[in-house]
C-alpha cells in the first residue's frame, strides 16, 4: 500500500499505494484543463488563461455567442455533499469582480458584452469527472 504525497518541493513522495495525493494547484490545474475543454466542447473559443491582476488571478478568459466571457472554475474532490458554487463567498466575488473589472478598463472593453460564467465541477476521490456544468452570467458585473 503505497501512495504520492508532495514534498515542499511539489515533488512526488511514495506512501500509500491506493490513492495519490496531490497539492491544491495540481488539483487546481486538473479542473481549469477539464473546464477548459468543456468550454471548447462547448463552442467557446478559449482566448488565455490564468490570467494576474493586481486582485488577484482569471482562470479562464474566453468569447462566446460574442460576449467576451470571464470564467471562474470550481470543483470539489471526492466530496459530494459540498456543491462547488458554495465555495465562491462574497469576498471571492469582489475578487472576481475586481479582476474583471480591471482587465476590462486596461484592454478597454464595452462592459455591455461581457459576461461571469462558472465552471462547476465534481470529482470522485480517484479524479473521475462525475459531473460537470456552466453556470452562465453567474453574477453581474
Amino acid at each position: 500500500m503505497s501512495y504520492y504525497k508532495h514534498t515542499k518541493q511539489d515533488n512526488l513522495k511514495l506512501i500509500d499505494s491506493k490513492m495519490p495525493v496531490f497539492s491544491r494547484r495540481e488539483l487546481g490545474k486538473l479542473g481549469e484543463d477539464v473546464a477548459t475543454f468543456h468550454l471548447f466542447r462547448k463552442n467557446y473559443v478559449i482566448l488565455n488563461r490564468n490570467i494576474l491582476t493586481p486582485f488577484g488571478e482569471i482562470d479562464i478568459l474566453c468569447i462566446e455567442d460574442g460576449f467576451f466571457v470571464f470564467v471562474e472554475v470550481r470543483c470539489v474532490f471526492g466530496n459530494f455533499l459540498s456543491d462547488p458554487l458554495e465555495s465562491i463567498t462574497e469576498k471571492k466575488k469582489r475578487h472576481i469582480l475586481n479582476n474583471c473589472l480591471y482587465y476590462i478598463q486596461n484592454q478597454k472593453i464595452e462592459e455591455e458584452k461581457v459576461r461571469i460564467d462558472v465552471v462547476s465541477a465534481k470529482f470522485s476521490k480517484t479524479l473521475k469527472l462525475e459531473h460537470i456544468e456552466i453556470i452562465k452570467n453567474a453574477f453581474c458585473i
